[in-house]
């Protein structure tokens, strides 16, 4: 898959997602080189001029594979957001109908007035977009609700663990959702029209998810259960205790749930949920904030 990150954040996220070697990494900065598999994009006093500005990425685009879709990364409140439409503007006429963005919304109670606008702007926009149709899907994660999954963590390389924590339960989630489980339920057919979504982690022995998106109106959602292949062959009581997890959990949100477990070789359990919706999100304008 490729991978571009737009700005700091957006390139942050990329560069965690390079240590895995289905990415192909592509980064969009002010102050990068112009080699490789990066781009300088032209130093703006504001949103506006980020937005009015011309950016040729003809040649950049050329270094991409078509036939293994894309991801466009970048988070909002920067001014250097401004020039993601027209960046994603160039990106459709190669990549139509194969563009899933994932959008790092941060935490607006530290955001300037400006900054707030500018991200509301692009993360109301580049919704409403992914819901018609323009973008094939759009992930949200909250920076605080992501710090929240984490746990304590030192404040030494505080954003490179989130970034990777990040990476790697997305990473996971691709991965489960690309191979053959060991046993599932029926796949979900989501609507045309539900397009938005987040992941979380699940402790499935606590009973407890944390999601990195408090998604509203979730009308689709599906557990992957990564579990010790030893496991698997000896616990008599696991798929029970799976199914039963997802059927309470059903009945608590009114919505369709999915489960599948996959074999793995780690010591130690993992667990995902991913969480669909076809509403615009509003958050935090109307959630109580962390």
């Amino acid at each position: 898959m490729n991978v571009v990150g737009l700005g700091s954040a957006g390139c942050a996220m990329a560069d965690a997602l390079s240590v895995y070697p289905q990415y192909d990494v592509f980064k969009l900065d002010v102050g990068l080189p112009r080699k490789g598999n990066t781009y300088p994009i032209a130093k703006k006093n504001s949103h506006e001029e980020y937005d009015s500005q011309e950016v040729k990425l003809t040649q950049f685009m050329s270094k991409m594979d078509k036939k293994s879709g894309l991801l466009f990364i970048m988070a909002g409140g920067g001014t250097v957001s401004g020039v993601s439409l027209q960046i994603l503007k160039q990106l459709n006429k190669k990549f139509k109908g194969a563009i899933d963005i994932m959008y790092i919304k941060p935490d607006v109670e530290m955001l300037s007035e400006l900054a707030r606008k500018q991200d509301r702007i692009c993360y109301r926009v580049l919704q409403e977009m992914t819901r018609s149709g323009v973008f094939r899907s759009m992930l949200l994660l909250s920076n605080p609700h992501v710090e929240e999954a984490m746990g304590d963590t030192p404040i030494k390389n505080y954003y490179e663990n989130m970034n990777s924590f990040v990476a790697y339960a997305y990473h996971m989630v691709n991965v489960f959702t690309h191979t053959k489980p060991e046993i599932s339920s029926s796949p979900m057919r989501k609507e045309e029209h539900v397009r938005l979504w987040t992941i979380g982690i699940l402790d499935s022995e606590k009973k407890e998810e944390k999601l990195f998106f408090p998604l509203d109106n979730s009308s689709d959602l599906c557990y992957y259960y990564g579990i010790n292949e030893q496991k698997l062959e000896t616990d008599g009581t696991l798929l029970k205790k799976i199914r039963n997890q997802v059927k309470s959990k059903s009945q608590e949100v009114g919505a369709p749930c999915s489960y599948s477990i996959h074999p793995t070789s780690y010591d130690g359990d993992m667990g995902y949920v991913t969480c669909w919706s076809s509403q615009v999100q509003a958050f935090p304008d109307g959630y109580q904030s962390l």
